[in-house]
């Protein structure tokens, strides 16, 4: 397992948690209104368009729903980055070393 840290204040993560809220958000709308445009027409008579409409739908089997699992981390994320700081906080305060925080959301 890799590890990361970020250099943040405990104050800006309500803030940075709002604002990916904010694109998850965003993100789902645009999802949402592609969606229906995602798959082609049924296909004519020319000797391509059962292709495309294979091919089309395959990226979409596959596009959809890992961007939906990654609005779903981003809006865990944003749901505990609050939490987060006021943790970080107190343990500061505490004297402690660091806050551990891994996401909840497992798709």
């Amino acid at each position: 397992m890799s590890s990361s840290s970020v250099g943040v204040t405990p104050d800006q993560l309500p803030i940075i948690g709002a604002q990916v809220a904010g694109a998850m958000a965003e993100a789902l709308q645009s999802i949402t209104a592609a969606a229906p445009l995602a798959i082609c027409a049924p296909p004519g008579s020319d000797f391509v368009s059962p292709q495309l409409t294979a091919v089309t739908t395959q990226h979409a089997a596959a596009f959809f729903p890992s961007s939906l699992q990654g609005i779903g981390y981003g809006t865990d994320a944003a749901a505990v980055l609050p939490t987060i700081g006021a943790d970080y906080a107190l343990t500061d305060v505490l004297g402690e070393c660091e806050v551990i925080m891994q996401s909840a959301f497992q798709g």
